[in-house]
């Protein structure tokens, strides 16, 4: 992070209502040109609200350009201007990093991040926009669904989509929720469907941390700094995005990595920030819980079945990356590009 300055007055939604906007629509991508094809061919349907100009950012996190056929295909076709650039440093909160500098170069007044292998909906950027025009939040977040994967599943492929399907959708129902009973706090505010006021950037100094270049977690990160500074966040419950799981994703291993990988992450945070006591409470009440939850995630499955199957490796993996982040162990799950 760089250095934090306390928080000014964010706008207030009367300033917000028609105040003319250049929105930076970005999306990081590395070896994937299929997915961000599918990206950039949602963007061409967008609506577009009234008193915003969109620009729309390819951030490619490479050694060299390889997309750059598919952007071009689109330099006419989206509803507004389309950039790319090369970061060259490897790792996602680099890439992240470089798209806020861009967007901060192109006098944006808000910038959005979607995943490269994300599609958006029709309404979305109208939604989300909306969303920070009529309140107070600087960071806002909205759901994520899951798209059947082009390719034809195997019988235990079918089983874990529809296992993570369900998983999606309870995570939205409690996002919902926890707004609802004032909780926004519950609800972190992450780059698979965000948008940030670009005052976070300019006046906070808030960016992405580059210690976490492989292990992932840098925007949760973020949204944690962003908190701690007194930044409002929130959520638009409208402004769906779509994210297509590649095959190799779609196993039980993978499930349980990707659990292990995101709990030894949050952890290291939790040591890193010198919140001790919430680590101590994490292993010394958390694991024991969450073990005993295991139990009883296995003797739902024959009600729960594929929800619960998944589940219960995704458990499993948190308790070992809360165990192998005590002995040393770090995430390196971004470390491998999947997908195409």
């Amino acid at each position: 992070m760089s250095e934090q300055t306390a928080p000014s007055t964010p706008m207030p939604p009367a300033q917000r209502a028609d105040r003319p906007l250049t929105v930076v629509v970005a999306a990081c991508t590395r070896r994937r040109p299929r997915m961000l094809e599918r990206l950039l061919e949602s963007y061409v349907g967008l609506d577009v609200p009234e008193d915003v100009t969109p620009v729309f950012l390819v951030v490619e996190n490479d050694t060299e350009a390889s997309s750059t056929a598919v952007i071009e295909a689109f330099q006419d076709r989206l509803p507004g201007p389309l950039h790319a650039v090369l970061e060259t440093v490897p790792g996602i909160p680099m890439a992240r990093n470089r798209g806020l500098d861009e967007a901060a170069a192109l006098d944006a007044d808000l910038v959005l991040y979607v995943d490269d292998d994300e599609t958006v909906a029709p309404d979305w950027l109208t939604a989300i926009v909306a969303a920070w025009r009529t309140g107070t939040a600087e960071l806002i977040g909205g759901p994520v669904r899951l798209t059947p994967p082009e390719e034809d599943l195997t019988g235990a492929q079918s089983t874990v989509y529809d296992g993570m399907v369900k998983r999606f959708a309870g995570k939205e129902k409690r996002a919902v929720e926890r707004i609802a009973a004032g909780q926004v706090e519950r609800v972190t505010v992450v780059t698979n469907n965000w948008l940030c006021d670009m005052r976070l950037y300019h006046e906070l100094g808030l960016r992405f941390d580059e210690a976490l270049q492989f292990t992932g977690g840098s925007d949760t990160r973020f949204f944690r700094a962003a908190r701690e500074l007194g930044v409002e966040t929130g959520w638009a419950p409208e402004a769906v995005v779509y994210e297509t799981v590649p095959p190799e994703r779609l196993t039980l291993p993978y499930q349980f990595a990707r659990g292990r990988d995101q709990s030894a992450t949050s952890f290291g945070q939790k040591m890193a920030e010198g919140k001790w006591g919430d680590a101590v409470i994490s292993i010394l009440i958390s694991v024991p819980l969450k073990a005993i939850g295991l139990v009883m995630i296995v003797l739902s499955l024959p009600i729960s079945r594929s929800q619960g199957l998944v589940a219960l490796f995704r458990q499993a993996g948190w308790i070992a990356g809360r165990l192998s982040r005590l002995l040393g162990r770090q995430s390196r799950l971004y470390k491998k590009t999947t997908g195409s």
